[in-house]
């Protein structure tokens, strides 16, 4: 795979991750708005959990990415996996 490819690749994969996030942090906002304000119900606790969870994940996949990226295109690092 040529440089332009890989970093092609790579954009690619930092806006999904990006989108991923993003969308992972409203369904956040959303469970809060809904369950927050009842932390003793079970449920409520546990959709805000694991709605939180998911953004934790989705927000690290999205800095992973960004960092193959900007390691690439402004230090000409290549990365450790290959999209």
């Amino acid at each position: 795979m040529g440089r332009q490819q890989l970093e092609q690749a790579l954009l690619e994969e930092m806006q999904t991750a990006e989108q991923a996030y993003h969308s992972a942090s409203a369904e956040y906002k959303k469970a809060m708005q809904w369950h927050g304000n009842v932390p003793d119900h079970p449920y409520g606790a546990h959709v805000v959990r694991e709605a939180a969870a998911l953004e934790r994940a989705a927000l690290e996949r999205y800095v992973e990415a960004l960092k193959a990226f900007s390691d690439l295109v402004i230090q000409g690092r290549q990365p450790s996996h290959t999209p």
